[in-house]
């Protein structure tokens, strides 16, 4: 036998190896390169849809981004407007109120200054009645004490001092009247 090199071992591997991939080329060649091919094409697909997807949820994503911004300004906006509605319209409240206290001042104060001219005018009146009723009371006793004066003087009979006293309550009664 001969004595085997490393050099020698190594060609021989490699010789193994070479016949070993052509065999394997001759037996699996076909099927290896469609197993490769469909390994590839799925690879392929498998990439396309993968940025389909991304591409599709990029789109969504940036219609949903665009979406709630829209929705965002539009609720910012309408709260602003309602704010300046509110604002307004608590203006136009606070200018009524003004407006109302305004009035019901100047309509206190006339109120109140009829009422003390009225009251004056009662008092007035009053004064006048009350002087009035005194004079004619004070003349009806100075009646009454002249007719019985009278009486007692002249010794006139009961009938007539009847009469005369319901002829004189009559002229009081009537003059209380006017």
């Amino acid at each position: 036998m001969a004595t085997k090199t490393p050099n020698d071992e190594s060609k021989t591997n490699n010789s193994d190896s070479q016949d070993l991939q052509q065999l394997k080329q001759i037996l699996f060649g076909s099927a290896q390169s469609q197993l490769e091919k469909s390994i590839e094409d799925l690879s392929q697909r498998l990439d396309k849809r993968c940025q389909s997807i991304e591409k599709k949820m990029s789109d969504n994503h940036a219609s949903l981004q665009k979406a709630l911004t829209d929705g965002i300004a539009s609720l910012t906006e309408k709260l602003n407007n309602a704010d300046q509605g509110q604002t307004e319209e608590l203006g136009h409240v606070n200018d009524f109120a003004k407006q109302t206290s305004s009035e019901l001042e100047m309509h206190e104060t006339a109120t109140r200054q009829e009422f003390d001219e009225t009251h004056a005018k009662f008092d007035q009146e009053i004064a006048a009645l009350t002087k009035k009723f005194n004079q004619q009371h004070e003349k009806a006793m100075e009646q009454l004490s002249s007719v019985s004066s009278e009486l007692h003087n002249s010794k006139t009979d009961r009938k007539t001092l009847a009469k005369l006293l319901a002829t004189m309550a009559t002229n009081l009664e009537d003059d209380e009247q006017a």
